[in-house]
């Protein structure tokens, strides 16, 4: 076999003109060793010609073709095959035995017993995407023509952008081609364009609003099966995108083999993505990694004297291999575990994460609170209700393919970091050991129960990293969300300011009630402490009659002065209520008439079991609905405002949106409930 592929080497070298032996060899194993397939891989079918001298070969290929088996016929033949056949005609003898052979091959294979292969074609054109399903033996012209009828553009303004291959005539059988089953195509129309008569002016306009855009570049990763949802400024170029795409995969800029990348890029990898042909929405790119050539390496003996020349030690140089020194197997970098299993402390290996993660993504990222998961709750949450934070607990994985790109262009992104840090306690840990997850699930049972700790261990490794928010309600920690690492950053944000909010409004009903339990436990302590004193009263009566009957008259003024006070604060807040109600009553719409149109009745079912009927318009706000019910006597501040089916609290919504967006109509069955 050996021999066999020296002599397709050098049949294809001879064929294509590519001197550089690794570059052929490329070509020849991405295409199984298939002479036909890899020189028309590199020499398309319309670019090869058949010179005179080629007229007994042509012959000799003939009368092995006629060597069939006699049930397949020359008709039979695919097409693709036959132009391959006679598209290596001018490449010598030893060219017509291999055809023969791709010949014997194809009909051996399991493609010889398929029929017509469908082709699926995604065409994005205007925002839009139209999905083609076309059989393999039709040409490239039924793509047009599928796309006038649906869009109205005559195929001759037609301009499809996108193939994986040179662009192919309209004439060029699809099967000839060798396309994947599933292809990204874009349509452009260059007339359109011209007779529009842009000025020069008006591209530099365009170019500059396209410059300001953010470009979404979906990238598959095909030699480590991972995708990359990234998303690039206009101003980049196409190296640095390649570039950024190498801190991620590892995978060098000279080795990498691009797929979908439209054709006015050419391979400059200066121009900006503002300056290309991408749709800034959404573009799907593939990645591989490009075979390097198999080269013997051979030790060199490097003899530094004083007579050694230049040239001498640069030759040497090629005995070193620069990625052997800083990747280990398969590429992958030499980096440190955010938490190793040999940590036996929480607040130890807390520590280790926050230093590794600030050495691995630089020192913009949040600050790791270093210390054990019980820390970090009392640090957060056991704290009086003014001076609690909401917890983050990041759960990091260095086996998830997102993993890295969420940490930097996520959890490092100046703007969640700032957040993070103003408004969270963020505290890490590493699930990539198994010791160290088993550790996180035993403190999370200890904390939240068995059923946050069960949902943690079935996460698979692909939706992690993820963030757990924690809060605190009546007194109890709980996980109010899970925030997964697959989100964007604009996602993201929301889901934080999400929780804040709501965590916001726990917060200043918590707040509330510490103060009024304050003042409760101040009067109670007030009372113990005069109890005690006419218990001293009454100890010394017989030592002192007066003393004690002053001693009790005092003690009577002071509570006949406290209940004296009690009844005034409690005048003065039926009083400031009176005065609400009243200011309130102003504001209440005035009930329509039964007959109006655009009318919803309300009937609200007090806590004493009495019923109140009100009809309002449908655009009157649910705000005027909270004044009528405080003039009626039920602040919203006393009392929770509830549906009765589907069953929704209507004080926790926004109160200024109408009966119409809330669906309070054309009648609803409203219940009072006191907080």
């Amino acid at each position: 076999m050996s021999e066999n592929k020296e002599e397709i080497l050098a049949n294809f070298q001879a064929c294509t003109g590519i001197e550089d032996v690794g570059e052929a060899l490329v070509h020849l194993e991405e295409c199984d060793w298939n002479l036909y397939r890899a020189i028309n891989r590199v020499v398309p079918e319309e670019t090869q010609t058949l010179p005179a001298n080629s007229v007994d070969v042509a012959s000799r290929l003939d009368d092995d073709i006629e060597m069939l088996p006699d049930n397949t016929s020359n008709a039979s033949i695919p097409s693709a095959l036959q132009s391959q056949a006679a598209s290596v005609i001018t490449f010598g003898d030893s060219i017509a035995s291999q055809i023969v052979a791709s010949t014997d091959f194809y009909y051996n294979s399991p493609q010889a017993s398929s029929s017509k292969r469908l082709l699926n074609f995604t065409i994005s054109y205007n925002e839009r995407n139209i999905e083609l399903k076309i059989p393999d033996d039709e040409p490239v012209s039924i793509i047009k023509t599928l796309l006038h009828a649906d869009v109205g553009i005559p195929p001759c303004k037609q301009e499809l952008v996108g193939w994986r291959i040179p662009v192919p005539r309209d004439n060029a059988i699809l099967k000839s081609l060798n396309l994947p089953k599933d292809n990204q195509l874009y349509l452009f129309t260059p007339d359109a364009v011209e007779a529009s008569g842009s000025t020069e002016k008006d591209q530099d306009s365009e170019l500059s609003s396209r410059l300001g855009l953010t470009f979404k570049l979906n990238i598959h990763d095909l030699s480590n099966g991972t995708d990359y949802p990234l998303n690039f400024p206009g101003t980049q170029t196409i190296g640095e995108v390649k570039n950024d795409v190498y801190n991620l995969t590892d995978i060098p800029q000279r080795l990498q083999e691009w797929e979908g990348w439209p054709p006015d890029i050419e391979n400059d990898d200066t121009l900006t993505l503002a300056a290309t042909t991408l749709r800034h929405e959404s573009h799907e790119l593939k990645l591989r990694r490009r075979k390097s050539s198999p080269q013997v390496k051979q030790k060199t003996k490097i003899n530094i004297s004083s007579d050694s020349s230049g040239d001498e030690f640069e030759d040497a140089s090629e005995g070193f291999n620069m990625e052997e020194d800083l990747f280990v197997d398969d590429g992958v970098p030499k980096v440190k575990p955010l938490m190793p299993e040999s940590v036996s402390d929480d607040t130890e290996a807390a520590i280790h994460f926050s230093e590794e993660f600030a050495n691995r993504f630089g020192p913009c990222h949040p600050l790791f609170y270093q210390a054990n998961l019980e820390e970090a709750l009392k640090e957060a949450l056991m704290k009086p209700a003014r001076e609690r934070k909401l917890l983050a607990l990041y759960l990091h994985h260095d086996a998830s393919v997102m993993s890295n790109v969420f940490c930097t262009q996520l959890l490092c992104a100046e703007a969640i970091v700032t957040f993070l840090s103003d408004k969270f306690l963020v505290w890490g840990w590493d699930l990539t050991s198994d010791a160290n997850k088993q550790r996180l699930l035993a403190s999370i049972t200890s904390h939240f129960g068995s059923v946050a700790a069960t949902t943690i261990r079935n996460m698979d490794v692909d939706k992690l990293p993820v963030i757990l928010i924690i809060t605190r309600t009546r007194g109890t920690c709980e996980v109010y969300s899970i925030l997964p690492g697959s989100i964007g950053i604009d996602e993201l944000m929301t889901m934080l300011i999400n929780a804040v909010d709501m965590f916001t409004e726990s917060q200043s009903l918590e707040i509330q009630e510490e103060e009024e339990r304050n003042i409760r436990e101040t009067v109670k302590r007030e009372q113990d402490e005069a109890y005690l004193q006419s218990l001293a009263v009454d100890r010394a009566k017989e030592e002192a009659k007066k003393a004690e009957e002053a001693d009790r008259v005092y003690m009577e003024e002071q509570i006949q002065r406290a209940q004296e006070q009690d009844i005034v604060d409690q005048r003065e807040r039926e009083a400031s209520k009176l005065a609400m109600r009243t200011s309130l009553a102003t504001c209440v719409p005035p009930e329509p008439a039964a007959t109006t149109t655009d009318c919803t009745q309300l009937r609200v079912r007090t806590p004493h079991g009495d019923t109140i009927h009100r009809r309002f318009l449908v655009t009157h706000t649910l705000q005027d609905v909270f004044n009528f019910l405080t003039v009626k006597g039920f602040s919203s501040a006393d009392f929770k405002i509830l549906t009765s089916y589907p069953r929704r609290d209507l004080t926790s919504v926004n109160a200024a949106q109408s009966l119409h967006a809330l669906k309070l109509y054309p009648q609803e069955t409203l219940i009072l409930e006191e907080r």
